[in-house]
Formats: structure tokens, C-alpha cells, sequence
């Protein structure tokens, strides 16, 4: 097979190998696209160190069609060039063509700005800026509610919805093919073909302003993020006095709903979903506003990885076709680790499609 006739991607998933402490539990090195076709290379589980002494013993997968969450043998042929493949990238970030982020001064990075606005057009990118032109262009107008100019446009805060950072040792001109018109698009995860690129938009962005956070839909993020913090911490009462144990779903949904009104005015529990399959259910909680729902679910018994894969999926596909929902994020609270794969799951499921985004949020993080 010619490799040089396929179109390929890989994303290096680790650079160090830590061992896994189940036996079953096989250990991600890369992630290979040919010809938009997804290959797993997974180490063995007692793998430890650098991954390319251990790329002889990785094997090849790709997820399975027929059962969600699981996966099957890649083809042989296929398996080879993704091995290949792999090998060669990790030989590359080696030879130091990509130092890793954290490793230079702050001064040399280069930032990548990404404005999604509330009127046309809704994305506004700027690639390239160094340190000072980020503070002077856009963190400092942001924290002092000034309009932010970029890209010859001028954009008042109160017109932004959200904003994104992202740091990198190179610039854009170095990415792949694709990786600045996706950013262009609003991709969520345009970024992802692009190991040296991280976001630092919690690491820059520390004061927002008032006024524009509760427009943000990634505040319902952060919250999710928090949420497992927040729920240990109300257990730890002065006087052991009476609180709010979260034990199961409706707990759940009674403390984000809480959470919530930090930010959101208008939060309105259990809207009936029109129609799917011939019948009718409640979501959880719609922001009319920002024409977002969030759906809560806490895994039990009985609510494993598979079911939740098969309830997520039925739930994307009702809240697609509801006129006010526009943003869908899946808020799934997992506690006691009942699902193996938790990104995994969240890889597969959340994306972007005919102007519907889908989010799903599997916490703690682990």
C-alpha cells in the first residue's frame, strides 16, 4: 500500500507511556485518519515509558458499527501504515520539530484568537499574535468591557458570546491543510490535528466581564467541570448540619439547576421535546436565550457505558429536531467510574453538524 496516496492525519494522543492498572485496559498512543477512516494504536496495558520502543507491540483498532463504545481489528494492511505512520510522527516530535508547550518562554509562543460573536459573521480569527499584541488587542479591552478590534472589525463586548484562545510554538502557517479554515468555520476541535496547540483560555481570560460571561454557553462548561468540587464540598458542613447528598439524578439536576443561576436568568427545568420515535419526553434544562438545552444524567447500575452511549445517541437525535435548541451539551455525572471510557465516549459523540452542536461532558475527570 502508498501511503503517499492516501490522505492521512495522525494525532499523538501520548508522548510517555504510564502504564495502566488494568490488565484489559489498553493504552492510546495515536489516533490515525486515512482517508477519514478513524485507526486506534494502543499499547499494551504494562507498557511504560517511550512509545516508539513499544509501537512492535501495539495493535490496531477501529471503532465498531455494529455495537457503540467497542471497536474491532483494523486490517492488517491498514494496521501496518498506521503503525508506520505513527512511528515516523514520533520520530519527528523527537528530533525537537515541535518543542513541547510549557518548555519555552511565553514571550516566544504565538496566539491564536478565536471571537464567536452574536451578529454576522459570527466567527472572527486571528492567527499569529505575539504576547504583547494579545494583551494590548484583546485581554485588556476584554477585562475593561472596551471593544475588541481585530481583523479590521470592531466588536463590543457585549456582542461577543464567547472567546477562545489558543497558544502554539509555531505559526499558523506551519498547521495543517485544514486546521485554519476549520478554525475559520468555528470547528470545535480544529486544533486537534496540532499536538503543540493548547487552549489557554481559563489561563488567560481569569476576570471576565460580568456583563458578557453569562452569555457564555462555556460557563455551563465550567460548571460541569466544577461540579464534582462542588458537590464534595457540600458534604463538609459546620456541625455536620444537614445538606445535600447527591445520590442520584434528580440530585443532580437540583444542584446544576442552582449552579445555573449564576450566570443564566431565564433556566427553564423539564420543557416538553416535541415528537421523536412517537413520543414525547421532558429535557432538563433549556436557556432560551442561547437557544441551548442541557441534558443531566448520572450513571448507576444499569446505566453503563453501553446504555449511556444508547440513551445519548436517542437523546442527540430528539433534541436535533427542536426548534430552540440549537446547542446541545450532555452533562454526565460519574462519581463511582462506572464508565470505562469516558473520553472516548465524548470524542465520539460531541461535534458539529448542519449548524447543531452537540457537547458531552463526562465528570470527574480522573
Amino acid at each position: 500500500m502508498n501511503s503517499r496516496q492516501l490522505k492521512t492525519k495522525v494525532v499523538i494522543e501520548q508522548r510517555t507511556l504510564s502504564g495502566s492498572g488494568q490488565d484489559d485496559f489498553l493504552q492510546r498512543v495515536a489516533t490515525v485518519y486515512i482517508d477519514g477512516e478513524e485507526y486506534r494504536v494502543l499499547a499494551p496495558a504494562k507498557a511504560v515509558g517511550d512509545p516508539i520502543e513499544w509501537l512492535e507491540h501495539c495493535c490496531v483498532r477501529q471503532p465498531s458499527t455494529e455495537s457503540f463504545g467497542s471497536e474491532i481489528e483494523a486490517p492488517r494492511s491498514y494496521g501496518i501504515l498506521a503503525i508506520k505512520i505513527v512511528k515516523e510522527e514520533l520520530e519527528r516530535l523527537q528530533r525537537g520539530t515541535i518543542k513541547p508547550v510549557g518548555m519555552n518562554n511565553k514571550d516566544e509562543s504565538y496566539y491564536h484568537v478565536r471571537l464567536h460573536c452574536l451578529e454576522a459573521p459570527q466567527i472572527e480569527v486571528k492567527f499569529d499574535l505575539r504576547r504583547a499584541e494579545l494583551e494590548k488587542r484583546v485581554l485588556e479591552p476584554y477585562r475593561n468591557r472596551q471593544p475588541i478590534v481585530l481583523g479590521g472589525r470592531t466588536i463590543p463586548v457585549q456582542n461577543l458570546e464567547r472567546v477562545e484562545i489558543f497558544e502554539s510554538q509555531r505559526q499558523s502557517s506551519q498547521f495543517g491543510e485544514w486546521t485554519a479554515e476549520l478554525a475559520r468555520q468555528g470547528t470545535q476541535d480544529c486544533f486537534h490535528g496540532e499536538p503543540d496547540v493548547k487552549n489557554v483560555t481559563d489561563e488567560l481570560i481569569t476576570t471576565p466581564s460580568v456583563a458578557a460571561l453569562p452569555q457564555k454557553p462555556d460557563a455551563i462548561e465550567l460548571l460541569c467541570f466544577r461540579f464534582h468540587t462542588v458537590a464534595e464540598q457540600l458534604r463538609h458542613r459546620h456541625d455536620n448540619r444537614s445538606t445535600l447528598n447527591v445520590n442520584d439524578e434528580y440530585d443532580v439536576q437540583d444542584l446544576l439547576h442552582a449552579l445555573l443561576r449564576i450566570y443564566f436568568d431565564d433556566v427553564r427545568p423539564e420543557e416538553w421535546t416535541p415528537s421523536y420515535a412517537g413520543k414525547s419526553s421532558r429535557m432538563d434544562f433549556l436557556l432560551p436565550e442561547e437557544e441551548l438545552v442541557v441534558e443531566v444524567k448520572k450513571t448507576r447500575l444499569g446505566l453503563g457505558a453501553k446504555e449511556l452511549g444508547s440513551e445519548l445517541i436517542e437523546d442527540i437525535a430528539r433534541y436535533r429536531v427542536h426548534p430552540n435548541c440549537k446547542r446541545l451539551i450532555c452533562f454526565v455525572y460519574d462519581p463511582e467510574g462506572r464508565v470505562a471510557n469516558p473520553r472516548g465516549i465524548e470524542r465520539d459523540l460531541s461535534r458539529t453538524s448542519n449548524g447543531f452542536e452537540v457537547k458531552v461532558i463526562i465528570t470527574p475527570r480522573g
